[in-house]
């Protein structure tokens, strides 16, 4: 018979016989990680958004072709690189420092850096106008 207990539960699902809690609180640490990134993700949407689905933002096709497009384009772009962006990245670099480092979750490679680092790539990269790419 299965415990109540949600911890044993765990234990019992990942085939561990004796279970740590510290590995719940990993789990837990990196759920956090990769939710952070969707929300960065979520937040950045609007302004690539305009520009290939504008019609998903309520504004007809092709608006970006427009001077009014062009527009509204850089105001979304430059309020996420000048507003959201540095809040996720305070996030992320108080999730390091809290780790302890070197990776987002502490001193192994996870799922959560695997998701992080292209995402933080992709503002790397010089393909979007408006976004600065140099440090």
């Amino acid at each position: 018979m299965y415990s109540q207990d949600p911890l044993k539960l765990l234990a019992i699902e990942v085939n561990y016989s004796d279970f740590d809690a510290s590995y719940a609180f990993i789990s837990y640490f990196q759920q956090e990680a990769i939710g952070l990134v969707d929300d960065l993700a979520r937040a950045f949407q609007p302004s690539f958004f305009i520009s290939t689905r504008p019609t998903h933002l309520g504004y007809p096709e092709k608006y970006v072709e427009t001077p009014e497009g062009q527009e509204a384009m850089k105001k979304l772009r430059t309020n996420f690189v000048t507003t959201s962006l540095p809040i996720y990245l305070g996030y992320f670099t108080k999730m390091l420092a809290e780790s302890g480092g070197p990776y987002i979750c502490g001193e192994t490679f996870t799922i959560a850096d695997c998701a992080l680092l292209p995402a933080l790539r992709n503002f790397r990269k010089g393909h979007l106008d408006q976004y600065v790419t140099s440090t």
